[in-house]
């Protein structure tokens, strides 16, 4: 049996048999796949893209949590606020290379003492 992911936020694991391809549904899993809509599409839920991509949600959301912890909700969504205009503006290039300069007015980061 190999387990399947069968969404990336708050969701499931299937279980499959490698040999004939029987899914295995515990507990609830039956009625969560009906109610998800997903009973149809169950052999998608198997493929390699299914997978690839609810990994990819999955890495997408910790790293998106990990920036609000760091950085901060208010912040976060100021920068996002930002990316989305620049990345609309036909001079993205020139934006995202100005973003990527020091300003002049910034100090230089205080060297850590040995220890």
């Amino acid at each position: 049996m190999r387990r399947y992911r069968v969404a990336s936020e708050g969701g499931f694991w299937l279980d499959r048999c490698g040999a004939c391809g029987g899914v295995w549904f515990d507990g609830d899993e039956w009625d969560a796949t009906v109610a998800a809509g997903l009973l149809d599409r169950l052999p998608t839920l198997f493929s390699d893209a299914w997978q690839r991509q609810i990994e990819q949600e999955a890495s997408e959301r910790y790293w998106d949590e990990r920036l609000r912890e760091r950085v901060g909700a208010e912040d976060l969504d100021r920068v996002d606020a930002f990316r989305q205009w620049a990345w609309a503006h036909p001079e993205r290039s020139l934006i995202m290379a100005r973003l990527g300069e020091r300003p002049e007015e910034v100090p230089d980061e205080p060297e850590s003492e040995p220890a």
